[in-house]
């Protein structure tokens, strides 16, 4: 209840800052020059402050519907309700902290798409070589599924790297 008393306030003030602020002719000017990134701003705002402040369902249920028992199963609910209560209050270092993490997280996970960018021009250079431009590229979920492969099983891949310098010779 109180967590949804103070998202209700939050969302209010937030529309009423809304409001104010497309009234504005910089902010007018800014949507113009930049609203393709409203978006993203906004999709990063929300991450943010989900992961800030709103606990885990399975906390939510607890608090719901209060059990010693419950909670005996499931210690470490107890010290996310901890953590909730100093996110809740201490709201802004909170966000910092927050915005710190959802930044990693998202930069990891671009990390990981040029990563996996990198290694499909790979796989389609090499496979137009070897086919002699007949094949000039594979389908993303072919590259994906071989990369996958390559990281569960180095040795198999060691392995077939040896046999194949073998045949080269």
């Amino acid at each position: 209840p109180v967590v949804g008393k103070a998202a209700e306030k939050a969302t209010a003030a937030a529309g009423s800052a809304m409001e104010r602020a497309r009234e504005s002719p910089v902010v007018a000017d800014l949507a113009v020059k930049h609203g393709d990134k409203a978006a993203l701003a906004k999709d990063f705002a929300t991450s943010t402050l989900e992961r800030a402040f709103k606990p885990s369902a399975e906390l939510q249920a607890i608090v719901k519907s209060p059990s010693l028992e419950l909670l005996a199963a499931k210690p470490d609910l107890l010290l996310e309700m901890l953590s909730l209560l100093h996110a809740l209050r201490h709201p802004r270092a909170q966000v910092m902290r927050s915005m710190v993490e959802e930044g990693m997280t998202r930069a990891a996970a671009g990390t990981e798409g040029a990563q996996q960018q990198a290694v499909q021009q790979g796989i389609n250079a090499a496979v137009n070589q070897a086919t002699e431009g007949q094949v000039t590229a594979l389908p993303p979920e072919v590259s994906r599924a071989a990369t996958t492969f390559v990281r569960q099983n180095p040795e198999t891949v060691m392995e077939l790297m040896r046999l194949a310098a073998q045949f080269r010779k």
